[in-house]
């Protein structure tokens, strides 16, 4: 019982952390127009993609936030764990988080494919409450 109870919790916390990633990623999008960035190099943002799964059983997280650090410009994962971000240059720090699981902050570098494996973080789960009120009819 307790551990449907632990897994229908999980559940139901992934989906509300993707869609709350999504609302902040979509209500911090700005479009740029094309022409009020000059075409340098020094100007190009890279593209970085890659895999976030889990260190413990490698399997993919969908619903992870990545975001520049210092910035509110930033992703989620996909349902397989894949990402992609243009980021400014290579020394960008990409800071990875998942409730459950502890933050993680990786440097871009110079490769275009990122992995990364989030480990999970004991402490946070004991913080998780699930409370339910009232009935419902058919």
């Amino acid at each position: 019982m307790r551990k449907n109870l632990l897994y229908l919790t999980s559940r139901i916390l992934q989906k509300t952390i993707v869609c709350a990633a999504f609302v902040a990623v979509v209500s911090s999008a700005v479009v740029m127009p094309s022409h009020a960035r000059a075409a340098t190099s020094e100007n190009v943002d890279k593209r970085v993609t890659g895999k976030v799964t889990n260190a413990a059983n490698g399997e993919a997280l969908p619903g992870v936030s990545v975001i520049i650090k210092g910035t509110t410009n930033g992703t989620t994962t996909d349902v397989n764990g894949n990402y992609s971000l243009n980021v400014p240059d290579e020394n960008t720090i990409l800071v990875f988080s998942y409730i459950g699981f502890l933050n993680q902050e990786v440097v871009a570098g110079k490769g275009a494919s990122l992995n990364v494996q989030l480990g999970t973080d004991p402490k946070s789960l004991n913080t998780v409450v699930v409370v339910g009120y009232g009935t419902q009819k058919k």
